[in-house]
């Protein structure tokens, strides 16, 4: 996620004397502690657009300058110019932006802003050409590169991004909007290879590190340094630095977000995810990933009524999202009802990717609403696809044929592979079930009982503790 500073908020930094430089106050910028009657008079209008310029108050600058708009030389014209766009008169803007083109064509300020203005109205064949032109001009100016970076941040160009912002860096070490930047582009190098990713993520929490020192109520400093540190295995400090964000900025649901991956991914933490669930609904009762994140955790604490509650909340809003259907055909079927089971699954099917256990569990549910031509035509259609030389194959064959489980139990016993020998357990008791066999179903849904991820160990979990009862 590119961090870059909008270029309004560059800009916001030139009326206040410190374009692309640190948001942090200098002595320049603070008010003089001095009585009035100590401080000298202004010498005139230039003079007081001086102090207003070191005291940051940009409203009166604008003011100032469109009161002597006719006494203003090039260098005042720019700044003008730079205070209407932050003021967001953007007609002004262009209309003075376009005289001072014509009557500068070879500053580099006013190519710059003439950019600036052209990206912001989407004209990016035009602000390309103008940014170009002021490169050539000064390839050493700090906002031009800068400019320069965001562009190929957008197209995803890290490496040449890098180079841009390194120019920056070189004359301006401290400058704010470079090196939220630079994290950014080493946070995405690296990527496919772990060594060379977690140097580049070392370098980057380096990075973030001084971009803290400068502003240490930056949010985002806080968000990308836990990622890159929990990807280095810093987890506690990443748990801090997320903690940090939440701080700073309590209504932003993306903090919470982040916090339950790392509370989930990295902790285990299951309880702590959920009071950070209750706090997203609280901001926002229909945030999506906090209803998906709560289904999933309720499901794995086996608590399948909350967790279904919060499918179905899911499913209503975005039924595309194909990863609902399994847990939610799990407790349909768990529950006994058939008709959802079976629509699940087969939407899991079609969805996610062809397991061919949802199939199965399509047909189970068939075979359980009395449907059995219909179950033995969903498996007879799709019996094509199994490989024929897997185990997978017989058990298609079994619960499309019944009879004897003789020779099934046979193959079962063959296996080598343990998570294939125990999905052929788990079938072979689901048909024991419909048999009205419940303790040869018990006998065989055991072998899953050490078994944690797969939605067949859950349902025979399920059924054993249903039978213990």
């Amino acid at each position: 996620m590119s961090r870059i500073i909008p270029f309004p908020l560059l800009v916001v930094f030139l009326f206040t004397g410190c374009l692309s430089q640190s948001p942090s106050v200098s002595s320049t910028d603070k008010p003089d502690p001095r009585p009035a009657a100590a401080m000298e008079e202004p010498a005139g209008w230039t003079a007081r657009l001086d102090e207003l310029q070191s005291l940051g108050d940009t409203a009166g600058m604008l003011a100032l300058l469109e009161d002597h708009r006719d006494e203003l030389d090039g260098e005042r014209n720019i700044l003008l110019l730079s205070l209407l766009i932050a003021d967001a008169r953007l007609d002004e803007a262009d209309d003075l932006a376009a005289r001072l083109l014509e009557e500068m064509p070879d500053s580099v300020s006013v190519l710059y802003m003439n950019a600036l203005l052209r990206d912001s109205e989407g004209r990016d064949e035009e602000s390309a050409d103008l940014i170009k032109r002021a490169y050539a001009l000064d390839k050493g100016d700090p906002d031009v590169n800068l400019f320069l970076a965001e562009m190929e941040l957008r197209k995803k160009n890290y490496v040449k991004a890098g180079e841009y912002l390194n120019v920056v860096l070189e004359r301006e070490p401290d400058n704010f909007s470079a090196l939220v930047s630079k994290a950014d582009v080493l946070m995405h190098m690296g990527q496919g290879n772990d060594d060379l990713n977690k140097k580049f993520l070392t370098d980057a929490v380096k990075v973030l590190d001084r971009v803290e020192q400068i502003a240490p109520d930056y949010v985002y400093t806080y968000v990308d340094r836990s990622r890159a540190l929990a990807v280095l295995g810093e987890t506690s400090r990443a748990m801090k630095d997320l903690n940090k964000a939440v701080e700073l900025e309590p209504d932003v649901e993306w903090h919470y977000l982040d916090r339950i991956v790392l509370n989930l991914k990295y902790f285990g933490w299951m309880d702590r995810a959920l009071e950070d669930v209750k706090s997203l609904e609280a901001i926002n009762p229909d945030n999506l990933f906090a209803h998906i994140y709560a289904a999933g955790i309720y499901d794995d604490l086996g608590e399948y009524d909350k967790a279904l509650g919060y499918y179905e909340k899911v499913m209503a809003a975005r039924p595309d999202y194909a990863f609902t259907y399994e847990g939610a055909g799990k407790i349909y079927y768990m529950n006994g009802d058939w008709a959802l089971a079976e629509t699940c699954f087969l939407k899991a099917y079609q969805l996610i990717y062809p397991y061919e256990g949802y199939i199965l569990m399509a047909a189970l549910a068939m075979k359980h609403q009395g449907a059995n031509g219909r179950a033995r035509k969903l498996l007879e259609e799709s019996i094509s696809s199994v490989d024929r030389e897997t185990l997978m194959y017989e058990i298609f064959r079994y619960v499309k044929d019944g009879g004897s489980d003789f020779f099934i139990t046979g193959e079962i016993a063959k296996q080598t592979d343990l998570a294939a020998r125990n999905k052929g357990w788990f079938y072979v008791g689901e048909m024991y079930l419909l048999q009205d066999a419940p303790r040869s179903a018990q006998a065989a849904f055991l072998n899953l009982s050490e078994e944690k991820d797969s939605f067949e160990a859950d349902i025979a979990n399920w059924h054993n503790r249903g039978v213990d009862e």
